[in-house]
């Protein structure tokens, strides 16, 4: 009965929708693992359900740094497509159409930047309208230089091949320079995150190898300060190597 109420004020705070379930469900486990290494009772296990609220933000920040990165890969395929295209001397539709064919074999049809491509080409078959602008909903300032360079050149008439051609060439080594800094930050991350978790490592090793050890630790009210300061530590620790290794692009 007292999970199912729990249950039930849960969902009354927004946190039982879709993936929020096994985001609660998750906590509840971490916490249970914890709540045994670090007092040896599950009776604390609750406790960790009100953590599902700020893991929620930050796997809600993680599904749209993911986004991100997908568009950004999608974006650089395409840019070297429409650059080929472009030499050849095909204009913008015919590029994207070529272009559309060759993501949708390397992604999906349901990919971002793909349905976009999709819907201009429609749309220019229909009113004939060429709405490159479009691309510019994904929010990626990439994107919105290209579409910004695009249109200038059509209004101002100057030399549509080399400028595309020039502007996908600095838009894609911006973009392979950005996935080097991603790729040694997110090593320089892991090392950190690994050092942050290793005092609850050490603790699972030494329960399980030689609980004796531990025993001081839950049976006086000195050892649970220790091991909740323990637990604060870790967190702080965590925090820390998130902030430090965090790079804005």
């Amino acid at each position: 009965m007292y999970w199912i109420r729990f249950l039930k004020q849960m969902k009354k705070i927004n946190l039982l929708k879709k993936n929020d379930l096994y985001i609660l469900l998750s906590c509840l486990l971490c916490g249970g693992i914890l709540s045994w290494l670090l007092y040896d009772t599950l009776v604390l296990i609750p406790l960790f359900a009100f953590c599902a609220i700020p893991v929620k933000k930050v796997y809600a920040a993680y599904i749209e740094k993911k986004k991100k990165s997908e568009i950004e890969r999608q974006f650089a395929d395409f840019l070297y497509y429409i650059s080929i295209s472009f030499s050849l001397g095909r204009n913008m539709i015919q590029g994207m159409e070529e272009a559309l064919i060759n993501l949708k074999e390397i992604y999906s049809a349901d990919a971002y930047l793909v349905k976009d491509i999709e819907e201009i080409v429609e749309r220019y078959k229909r009113s004939n309208i060429e709405d490159v602008s479009i691309l510019e909903r994904n929010d990626n300032e990439d994107i919105r230089d290209f579409v910004k360079v695009y249109e200038n050149c059509k209004e101002t008439g100057g030399n549509l091949v080399e400028a595309i051609g020039t502007a996908s060439r600095v838009i894609s080594e911006k973009i392979q320079v950005n996935r080097e800094i991603v790729l040694q930050s997110s090593q320089r991350k892991m090392e950190g995150r690994i050092i942050a978790f290793m005092p609850v490592v050490i603790i699972a090793f030494l329960k399980l190898t030689g609980p004796d050890y531990l025993e001081v630790m839950y049976t006086s009210l000195a050892g649970r300060i220790i091991m909740s300061l323990a637990l604060v530590a870790t967190i702080i620790s965590w925090v820390l190597v998130e902030k430090i290794t965090k790079v804005c692009i």
